[in-house]
């Protein structure tokens, strides 16, 4: 991704032709009850995988999505967002109880852990995810992203907040950032909570 939070040109992820329509509505209607996502949708969702941009790095797939075998999540976000813009999977999606309404966009996204920016994959929707909330979206990604770093410069050594998304390009940096290290707390409970 870019600085601003735009893409580079990356080739859109496709399925293959032999996953027929009723697999990917079965596997789109699984994937959205898993995620206790069946209704109350936004116009905007954001899908965000999560990956690290690191050099000469022998951790690199340590500090990718543990879920996506050590990859970047970015590519299973794209996927994920293009099954559920498709048209026929939302009308099977509706048929299986789960309405996700016209007005909705899916855009997948990649959340760079060791730069705290976020490259939204909005091209990959086509027209259908151009306009102010997608630029508020990036405004507030942005906003984060530099809260983020600034307070995860006080845990990083050699670390201030304006050199945090260098350490990724820093050849001799084994540890660019601490990813969910800092976490110290995991909540389990309804949604509704």
């Amino acid at each position: 991704g870019r600085p601003d939070g735009t893409q580079a040109s990356l080739p859109r992820p496709q399925f293959s032709a032999d996953f027929a329509l009723s697999d990917r509505i079965a596997s789109a209607t699984n994937i959205l009850r898993a995620m206790s996502l069946s209704d109350g949708f936004a116009p905007l969702v954001l899908l965000v995988g999560h990956g690290a941009s690191v050099v000469n790095n022998p951790h690199a797939s340590a500090l990718h999505c543990g879920a996506c075998g050590g990859y970047k999540g970015d590519v299973n976000a794209r996927l994920l967002a293009g099954l559920l813009n498709d048209a026929e999977v939302r009308k099977g999606l509706a048929q299986n109880g789960i309405s996700i309404p016209t007005v909705t966009v899916f855009v997948g996204a990649l959340h760079d852990t060791t730069t705290d920016e976020v490259t939204l994959f909005d091209s990959d929707s086509g027209e259908i995810a151009s306009g102010t909330k997608l630029d508020k979206a990036r405004n507030w990604l942005a906003a984060a992203g530099t809260l983020a770093r600034t307070e995860r410069a006080l845990r990083l050594p050699r670390a201030e907040a304006g050199t945090v998304a260098r350490r990724s390009a820093d050849w001799a940096e084994t540890r660019p950032e601490w990813a969910l290290a800092g976490c110290n707390a995991f909540i389990a409970a309804p949604r509704h909570r």
